[in-house]
């Protein structure tokens, strides 16, 4: 009896572990009928983070509006008319050839994440010992010349849509987020001990080694 008592828990806190994988792992937004075929197409390879387990859902929302932003600002705008209820400002955008979709990166989250918990706890803002925590986590881009790295940050409570609105809103920010060089995203948030509250941040690079090997659309 009480071996069976023991393999029931060990199956509880499995299922338990591949329910919390699972959530962390997908995207909470389907497409409906609304789109076409086309465009649901075109909003599942936005989604990029799908499958990235060390992303929250907001952050995979973020990366997915990104792409959008940089690949199709009609269907963007549908999007967000649908999933929030609410009119997108579209921002021109000059490209002479389609860029690549953002890919999340494990190595580069870790510097967004290392930074959203120092300026966190520290109560601070700005890109405090960007480039030290590029080469930290492995992103040697700032090494080879003409591929460089990028970070943005945003303070306050928000969801998704209005931190990404935020950056977009900032010539800054959204220079980041459209740039074709960039090829790679981590995204990091932690508690902000301010008026903030919470804090979000990204870092963008150029393409990683495995896009070199493995990607090489990755490097249009």
């Amino acid at each position: 009896m009480q071996t069976i008592r023991k393999n029931g828990n060990k199956k509880l806190v499995l299922s338990c572990m591949l329910i919390a994988l699972f959530h962390f792992s997908c995207s909470i937004y389907l497409p409906n009928s609304q789109f076409t075929k086309d465009e649901k197409k075109e909003l599942f390879k936005s989604n990029t983070a799908i499958i990235a387990p060390y992303l929250t859902p907001k952050q995979k929302e973020i990366i997915r509006l990104c792409n959008l932003s940089r690949r199709n600002q009609q269907l963007l705008k549908k999007y967000i008319s649908i999933r929030y209820g609410v009119n997108y400002r579209q921002f021109k955008v000059n490209y002479k050839n389609e860029p690549s979709l953002l890919r999340p990166s494990f190595l580069l989250t870790l510097s967004a994440a290392s930074h959203a918990l120092v300026s966190g706890i520290k109560a601070t803002e700005g890109h405090h010992f960007f480039n030290e925590r590029l080469l930290l986590f492995g992103n040697f881009n700032t090494l080879i010349p003409g591929l460089y790295s990028g970070e943005n940050c945003y303070y306050g409570k928000s969801n998704a849509l209005e931190t990404f609105n935020g950056w977009m809103n900032s010539s800054g920010h959204r220079r980041n987020i459209l740039n074709a060089k960039f090829k790679r995203i981590g995204m990091g948030s932690f508690i902000h001990f301010s008026t903030y509250e919470s804090n979000q941040v990204q870092v963008f690079s150029g393409p990683k080694l495995l896009d070199l090997l493995f990607r090489p659309t990755q490097l249009k």
